[in-house]
């Protein structure tokens, strides 16, 4: 799994970029935001997103959390 194709999946969900740390405080990354918000691992995540019927239940899930 440790391909180029990895690289760029990696480069698009954690938004790791080459080059000098920026000034300031770190962005938060979409990954780290999609742990938080779902409270899942980056592992399930991953294995999520192969289903697109379990990502639209987990979103439909977190949807119902925020109504409440």
């Amino acid at each position: 799994m440790r391909n180029t194709k990895y690289g760029l999946l990696q480069l698009i969900v954690q938004g790791k970029i080459t080059g000098k740390r920026s000034v300031g405080r770190r962005r938060t990354s979409w990954l780290k935001n999609l742990r938080q918000w779902f409270g899942k691992s980056t592992r399930s995540l991953f294995r999520a997103a192969v289903s697109r019927v379990q990502v639209a239940v987990m979103i439909a899930d977190l949807r119902k959390k925020v109504a409440l």
